[in-house]
């Protein structure tokens, strides 16, 4: 099932219009692309990249107190809605080809001249 998180809390949301939305830049929290602009900073000291894996990882964060009992003050949203199931590669089971190139596409773009490499 796809779905959205609205301020009514969480609705049927067609996957084809969601990704479009994403495509574009328009969701509620920026243009994901925007959010990567760390990429390329080196880390300073022994252990950290280790230590922002953990940090970032779903797991932990899905575990949190505050993730898991707490709501989003502005929409009333559960946080725990937030999360899914975070399996590696399940993207596979709701993009066509079509979106997959299109997605890889618009990264490539976004991360031109970064440094980074995309596959």
């Amino acid at each position: 099932m796809n779905f959205v998180i609205t301020a009514r809390g969480i609705d049927s949301w067609p996957m084809d219009e969601a990704f479009g939305s994403f495509c574009q830049g328009v969701h509620a929290f920026r243009p994901f692309h925007d959010h990567v602009c760390f990429l390329g900073k080196p880390f300073e000291k022994e252990g950290e990249v280790d230590k922002v894996q953990w940090r970032c990882s779903l797991e932990r964060l899905k575990n949190l107190d505050a993730n898991r009992h707490g709501v989003e003050p502005w929409l009333g949203i559960d946080y725990k809605h937030y999360f899914r199931h975070g399996i590696v590669g399940d993207w596979k089971n709701y993009f066509t080809g079509e979106m997959e190139q299109k997605l890889d596409h618009i990264t490539t773009m976004k991360f031109e001249g970064s440094g980074q490499g995309f596959h």
